[in-house]
């Protein structure tokens, strides 16, 4: 992995944790990836990240992992997830409530605009957004993925056990990520 100015970066890629929902083909899976900085990065560059991976279902228990959508979180972002996910019923000021049905949901969402360095703001964007179920125990995970004309949707139900995993690894990983 290249740092900057074409300088050698070496991280450790840590064990990834993957969810696979493919339910007569109707959801798809999730997948987080950490990337720890190794000692032969100068200590005020050392800042590790967490990819979170989607793919789309191909089939029954099939995933499209050749297409998958790729979403670097920050530190911020995990933050979110985690408080998110912890407190259930709790509104945070970056949630938003949702009415459908007559059942409100919390709900929020992380935006990036990746094509927005390279002067094409809005040519590629990619927005992540969880949502809590009416019983508040589970999160629905959408992906949409949005390059030029074509759109990529990928959604993933996580269950209140995948959502305990999902906060402890995220928990765990913000000390080695600041290589503290």
């Amino acid at each position: 992995m290249e740092g900057r100015e074409g300088d050698k970066r070496s991280y450790f890629k840590g064990k990834s944790y993957t969810i696979y929902k493919g339910v007569r083909g109707k959801f798809g899976a999730f997948r987080l990836s950490p990337s720890f900085p190794t000692r032969d990065i100068p200590m005020r560059d050392r800042e590790g990240f967490v990819m979170l991976e989607m793919a789309g279902t191909i089939g029954p228990n099939r995933y499209d992992w050749e297409n998958k959508v790729i979403f670097k979180l920050s530190l911020t972002d995990m933050a979110k997830i985690c408080m998110f996910m912890r407190n259930p019923g709790k509104k945070y000021n970056f949630c938003e409530q949702n009415s459908e049905g007559g059942v409100t949901h919390n709900s929020f969402q992380i935006f990036h605009d990746t094509s927005k360095a390279s002067g094409r703001s809005g040519t590629e964007t990619k927005n992540l957004r969880f949502t809590k179920s009416s019983n508040r125990h589970s999160v629905t995970v959408q992906m949409v993925h949005k390059r030029d004309s074509d759109t990529n949707k990928i959604v993933v139900p996580i269950s209140p056990e995948e959502s305990y995993i999902i906060i402890n690894l995220l928990d765990g990983s913000f000390g080695n990520i600041l290589s503290w």
